[in-house]
């Protein structure tokens, strides 16, 4: 969608000028009928809809009223960038600021948008005060100045954020249904070859912390950081030097062993390409007998069934459980037979390969949106978008 933005209609106002902070209030949300609370926590960075509540009937502290069509800003920790337009009624956190328009010069679909602009995060970023959470304040807020586009091109320029949110939603959903539908079709087959072919160890299958020749000070190091939760291919940020840690190959499996690396999906290959690399002591590594089947156990171990094992299976005190070596190799895995194998990693590669297509799609069109973001929301007179 193409359009053209002429700036010099726009004019200059305060943000508390045409935005109101609504406080109301409720003693009792149940007896009021509202059936859903939102925290801070319940808001998700770069999200725009309300995905997550809880529910008032299990309790709540909550006083202040969420209605439909608010914008809700989290002041606490403002650089988290906490921004959702609400669709439904609830009760939320006191951390959470709740916007509407003052008067029919702003849509209520466009003020979303307008909160998570840069120059409005930096406002709020520039204004919170404290340590441990900072907090930023409405009267703060309500000075950011900024250019208001007339009420027909506030229309146009909502219409194709939302248009765009709505495909990057939809692909996410698609992304989120094709690993589960993947999953839920290999581990059915799997339990089918349990049930036939018996069950066999981790260990008979893959070596865990296999040894690898002396690491060079000038090779890779692969860090927690370098892998993507649920990802593939792991990256190097930086060399080894003299640090010591886990040593692996090109093509090897890292897994996270400490909390909460492990639950939140950090395992990945070595890039083929890496001769041998360094990497965090709280990597397990693990390499197939035969180089063929690397990709079938990176997709056990990535399966729900599998993968939560293993998370259950950590031992140590809260918040420095881990998993050990000898837990992964013991892991009870089905006696599949090499045609098993082949045929269950065709379909978990293919799956991959098109779930990563979505992915590309999808981080494109949050790209489309940070930018159109930025050339409305910037202070220059014209612009072709």
């Amino acid at each position: 969608m193409t359009f053209f933005i002429d700036k010099k209609k726009w004019t200059r106002v305060l943000f508390g000028d045409v935005v109101a902070n609504v406080n109301e209030t409720t003693r009792d949300p149940v007896s009021d009928g509202i059936a859903h609370f939102v925290g801070l926590d319940h808001l998700q960075s770069g999200e725009i809809r309300v995905n997550r509540f809880g529910n008032t009937a299990d309790g709540v502290t909550f006083t202040k009223i969420v209605s439909p069509g608010q914008t809700l800003f989290g002041k606490r920790r403002a650089y988290q960038r906490k921004v959702a337009f609400a669709d439904f009624k609830a009760v939320c956190s006191g951390d959470i600021l709740t916007f509407a328009p003052k008067s029919d010069s702003m849509l209520a679909g466009y003020l979303p948008f307008l909160v998570m602009s840069e120059g409005f995060f930096k406002k709020a970023l520039s204004t919170s005060a404290g340590s441990l959470s900072p907090r930023t304040r409405w009267s703060d807020l309500a000075e950011y100045e900024f250019l208001l586009p007339p009420i027909d091109q506030q229309a146009e320029i909502s219409e194709l954020f939302w248009t765009l949110n709505d495909h990057k939603e939809r692909l996410e959903s698609n992304i989120a249904h094709l690993k589960l539908n993947i999953s839920k079709l290999i581990e059915i087959e799997l339990e089918n070859i349990s049930y036939n072919s018996g069950e066999t160890k981790l260990a008979n299958l893959g070596l865990v912390n296999p040894s690898v020749s002396k690491v060079d000070t000038e090779s890779p190091f692969i860090e927690m950081a370098d892998v993507e939760e649920w990802g593939y291919w792991a990256k190097s940020s930086s060399s080894k030097g003299t640090r010591g840690g886990i040593k692996a190959k090109g093509g090897d499996i890292l897994l996270a062993r400490i909390t909460p690396c492990l639950e939140n999906g950090k395992l990945a290959r070595v890039p083929l390409h890496f001769d041998q690399v360094g990497g965090s002591t709280e990597f397990l590594v693990l390499r197939a007998m035969q180089d063929e089947y690397q990709d079938y156990l990176m997709m056990l171990i990535s399966l729900p069934r599998f993968h939560s094992s293993l998370v259950h299976a950590m031992v140590g005190s809260t918040g420095r459980q881990r998993l050990s070596a000898d837990t992964l190799r013991n892991l009870v895995i089905p006696n599949s037979t090499t045609e098993d194998m082949d045929r269950l990693t065709k379909v978990w590669t293919e799956s991959r390969i098109a779930i990563d297509a979505l992915m590309v799609e999808t981080t494109n069109i949050k790209g489309l949106i940070s930018q159109i973001s930025k050339e409305v929301f910037s202070g220059d007179d014209k612009h072709d978008l």
